[in-house]
Order: C-alpha cells, then structure tokens, then sequence
C-alpha cells in the first residue's frame, strides 16, 4: 500500500475510470497533476482508492485554504489494483482536531494473512490391488535375476537393491485430488469451459459454466445418496465399516497433520523448519535418554541354545502380519515378501537363519523413524503430538516368529487381573469384572475403595536393562534374547517434518513403537510391579482376594477400607520408582464405591498431595 501526498484535484462523478484505475468519486475537477498520477498508476498497475466511494464532499477534501473558500482533494491511497477489494471504506475526518489546516485521511482495509505452506514430499504407493497374475510374475523375476546366484551368505544390502528394483514394475496408486463425486464428464466440461476463457468467448464461458455448476450439484446429491445408502447397509453389517464411512463423509479422517508452529522448551514460538527440528531432536532425545543404562548386561558365549528358524514358521508370521502399512525405512512392505515367489521366500528364509544364528542385525534394520502427528488443531507443544513410529517390516517377521515361540513363557507370567494385550479380553471385560464387584459390595454392605492409577509416559519409561534380565528369568533361549537384546540396544529413530529427516538418536530406554514385542514386553515389565502387593489385602471374592483390575497400564487398586488403599498405593509408588515409573497424580483418581460414596477421601501420593475424589453411583 502507498499513499501518495501533494496531489491536486482528481475528477468527480467522472465516466472515465481509467480501466478500474481510478473510480467516479473524486472531488473538483482533474487538473495537470491529476492526469500524471494517473498515467503513473496506470504503469505500476495501481488504483487511487479514494475515488470509488461516493461520500460527501466533507468527507472528501483534505486541505483547506486560509481563506476558508478552497478545499483540495491533495492526498490519497494507491494500492495494487488486484488487491483492490481489500479496501472497506475511505474518508476523512473533518472533525478531527490536529491542529493543522489538513484533515486526516481514514482507510479501513481488511487483511488476510496466509500461511505460506512449505512444499512436502509426495511419496508413491504400490497398489497391490491392481496387481494380476502377469505383473507379480515380473515382479518375482525380476527380484530373483537381480540379486544373482544367492552364494554361501546373503548380503543384506544386495537383498533390499534387488527388492527397490522389482518393485518399480508395480502400478502406483494415483492420486485424486478431485472432490469424490466429481465425474470425468464434469472434468471435461471445465477444460472447455478454460478454453473458451482463454479465446474471450464470454457467450460460451457463461454456457459451460451454468452447465458445470448444475451438473456438479446432481453428481454431490447423488454421491451422498449413494454413501447414506452405503453406511446404513454396513451398520448390520459391520458398525466399525459403517464408523469409518461416517468419518469419510464428515472429512473428519483428512486431519491437519502439518505442524504450522512448535514451543521451544522455554516457551518461544518456533516456526522455522530448522528450529522445529532441532526442538523435535532435543525432546526425543531427553524423553528416551537413561544414563543408568549398562553396555549389553548379558554376553553371550558358544554353544548358545535355540532352535532354527522353519520355512513353515516364516509364511506363517508373513500372512499373519498386517498388510496396506507404510514401508519401513528400509523401503520394503510386508506385500514384497508375501508375494515373493518359491525361491524369494527360501532366500529369505536362508537370510533370517543366518541373522538367527550370527546375532548381528542389519544397521537398517535398528533404525526407527517418527511421524509426528498433532492430537487437535491447537497442538504447539512436543508432547500435544502422538509419534508414529515406521520400523522395517522384515524384523517386524523376524520378532513375529520369536514371540509365537516365547507366548508359552510370557503367558504363565501375566495375572488374570490383566486384560490389556492378552487374547479374548479388552476393556469391555474389565470394565465388567469392575462394575460387578462394585455390585456385590453394595449388596453386601462391604465398603469398596478405588484408586484409578495413571503413569507419566508409562512406556516410554521401561528399563531395558531389566526387561533383558526378565526374559532370561522366565528362560527365554539364549538366541531369541541374543537378537531382542541386540535390537533394543543398538536401536536409533530420526523424525520427519515436512519431508526433512533429523539426526539418528539413540533411543536407550521405552518399549520400541511399532514392534510386535512391546505390548507382551510391557506387561511382563508391568507385572513385576503388581506383583509387590499381592500380600496386601483387598475384596475377597470365592475365597480370593482381589486388589487391582489392570488394563495395560492403567490399573485400579482395590481395598475395602481407605487406610488399606492408601498403603497399597504408597507400596505401589514406592516400587515404580525403582522401575523408574511414576504416578500422575493430576490423572491418579480415587472413588468409594458404597451406600455412602458422598463421604470425603483423604488418599494421598508420595509428595502428600491430596488426589481427587471421583464420584461412584452403582446402584
């Protein structure tokens, strides 16, 4: 915007607008100054503001004369003239006291600031669907013939070019970035419809335009006809199916995943890429940094037990891993190994034996990369985020197998009072076994006391060291724990933003995001904490005594009076802490399940702040 002083007398109520340079509303008549401001806007693409409201001439002159009998038109505002429209309204003020034989000029303009968005990577996706007979016998040939003759090793390196190589044969998955219920007929419609602007065919232009816009709102109504029809044949059908059609119809799937700004951890507003980054390193840095952490606390020396791994286990735990994922950082999906031909899948065979026996993981294969995604659209700090984690899908089969083999020993592990991460069993269950034996207090006339306990990032403070020595208590064999100690230990993540990639970071203590090992990891890690009350008292049910209800690591601490519950939580925030977990006390709720829940619960945690009283009505 400039404004342009010392000009004398414009035109008014004039026809000649000067191509939308000037407007009709000037004030006197234009004299030789005038038309040379006009001929300069006219080249710098500028119009004068001040002359396209029609005001009164009091609101229109600027300067007045000693003699009080001339008033002058001498000031104005240009601005370019296709921001025109940003103009609301000019005028002066012919009340205003300044002191000054001028009157101040007003301009109100509204302003829309726009995010400049920085360019993202676009990445292209296979689309199996697509894929017949013909393509994946390409695919399998072409795999085969550029790795070689397979020789006494498998080069792992060799394995993932040869796997980059035949997946380019693959048909990628196109893009729409159209409406869904735009037609190709529409689409043609409005390439005429440019045309016809392009050659100036005004009469044309309208046609194709009236048409477009009928025929866009027919193919809308009957594209949301057709998905009402859809969710509610899917609900009988399948309630999660007819859910996620709900959410694609409300566009509430498509969520704002790019991080337009981020809090340093003083509290400064970042906004450059590379500030952001630097935050995103630091703070997964200091959120996975244990510096108790030992070198390897197990070493491992021949003969080691452990038995190969069988063709049969690997198709085994290559169709029971979940397929349509993002690849790993490798660049390699669970689709590439499942639709590998005969020889392919006894390569691979070959190669995960040979990782077995030896113990050395490929470097790829320990790297983890993080998707941050913001948990609502307001998300300015590291922690209002929920990290994805993308790991390589070939260890993902490798673990798979280990963990068919370890269930027998982790199962005998977990207590019954646990629901999370074990099969047949969810929160519907723990929320039953809860509510009856709130039920039954009641009837019985037995004061029941609960304690809803939260942890402060509960698996991301897991100790490896003592996760390591838990599966070599239960008798893990020394092959299956070389190879899950060799993981967590050497494992490092980066974080993408906005296609930049960080640094590596060591990642020394949490479970590992996105491994089929983690939830069984946890809760033999989780148990060892429950398993220190379980001499406490709490509500005897069938001659048993019950004092939690856990699920993953959430966990309800039971007592029947709140002098017993106090001392179950203190037992319980005493051995956390030598697992280097802690309550939250702002989430750690407490509630009296009874005739007379109203009555005031003094429970406290481990600092002596007082935890917030919940009500319960089971009646």
């Amino acid at each position: 915007m400039t404004v342009c002083l010392s000009w004398v007398i414009l035109m008014q109520k004039s026809e000649v607008t000067h191509g939308g340079i000037t407007g009709n509303w000037g004030l006197g008549a234009t004299n030789e100054r005038g038309e040379a401001l006009t001929e300069w806007c006219i080249q710098k693409d500028l119009c004068i503001a001040n002359t396209f409201f029609e005001k009164k001439p009091e609101k229109l002159w600027i300067w007045c004369s000693p003699d009080k009998c001339t008033k002058n038109q001498i000031d104005y505002i240009l601005i370019k003239r296709r921001f025109r429209n940003a103009i609301l309204d000019v005028e002066t003020d012919p009340n205003a006291d300044c002191d000054t034989d001028h009157n101040p000029l007003i301009c109100k303009l509204r302003l829309r600031l726009q995010h400049k968005a920085e360019k993202s990577v676009t990445k292209s996706y296979i689309d199996w669907n697509a894929c017949d007979e013909e393509t994946l016998e390409k695919y399998q040939k072409l795999f085969w013939e550029s790795y070689g003759n397979p020789g006494h090793n498998v080069d792992f390196e060799k394995l993932n070019a040869s796997f980059a190589l035949a997946k380019e044969c693959l048909p990628k998955k196109r893009v729409n970035k159209h409406k869904p219920w735009m037609t190709p007929e529409i689409l043609d419609l409005m390439e005429k419809r440019r045309l016809a602007k392009v050659n100036n065919d005004h009469v044309l232009y309208a046609s194709f335009r009236k048409k477009i816009r009928t025929m866009c709102n027919e193919a809308k109504e009957e594209y949301l006809k057709h998905m009402c029809d859809e969710i509610t044949n899917s609900y009988n059908r399948s309630p999660k199916e007819a859910h996620l059609l709900i959410k694609k119809l409300k566009g509430s799937y498509l969520q704002q995943r790019s991080i337009k700004g981020l809090k340093s951890k003083s509290g400064k507003l970042l906004s450059s890429s590379n500030e952001i980054m630097c935050r995103w390193e630091e703070y997964v840095r200091e959120l996975y940094s244990d510096a108790s952490r030992v070198d390897k606390p197990l070493l491992f020396t021949p003969p080691l037990d452990g038995d190969e791994l069988l063709l049969s286990e690997l198709e085994h735990a290559v169709k029971k891993t979940k397929l349509g994922k993002a690849e790993g950082p490798d660049g390699v999906s669970t689709e590439m190994f499942l639709h590998l031909s005969e020889e392919g899948k006894r390569l691979l065979h070959k190669a995960l034996n040979e990782l077995y026996n030896s113990g050395e993981i490929p470097r790829a294969w320990q790297k983890s990369n993080f998707i941050a995604l913001p948990k609502s659209s307001n998300a300015n700090e590291c922690e209002d985020h929920r990290t994805i984690s993308l790991i390589c899908h070939g260890l993902k089969i490798l673990l798979k197998i280990l963990l068919k083999r370890a269930k027998n020993l982790i199962s005998p592990q977990i207590s019954d009072t646990q629901f999370g991460f074990t099969p047949d069993s969810g929160t519907r269950n723990a929320v039953f076994v809860l509510k009856n034996l709130m039920e039954r207090s009641i009837e019985m006339q037995q004061d029941l006391f609960l304690c809803f306990t939260d942890y402060k990032k509960a698996f991301d403070k897991m100790k490896h060291n003592e996760v390591i020595h838990l599966l070599d208590d239960i008798g893990m064999p020394d092959k299956d724990l070389r190879i899950i100690q060799e993981v967590y230990y050497n494992q490092t993540a980066t974080v993408t933003y906005n296609g930049q990639v960080s640094k590596e970071i060591d990642i020394c203590k949490g479970v590992r995001q996105g491994c089929v090992l983690s939830p069984d990891l946890f809760n033999l890690y989780s148990e060892k904490i429950i398993q220190g009350i379980d001499n406490y008292a709490g509500l005897i049910v069938g001659g048993r005594v019950i004092n939690n209800v856990r699920y993953a690591d959430d966990t309800v601490l039971i007592a029947t009076s709140q002098e017993e519950l106090q001392s179950v939580l203190d037992k319980i925030c005493e051995i956390s802490s030598t697992y280097s977990m802690q309550l939250n006390s702002k989430k750690t709720k407490v509630m009296r399940g009874s005739r007379n829940s109203e009555s005031n619960l003094k429970i406290t945690d481990t600092n002596g702040v007082k935890l917030e009283q919940v009500s319960g009505n089971v009646r």
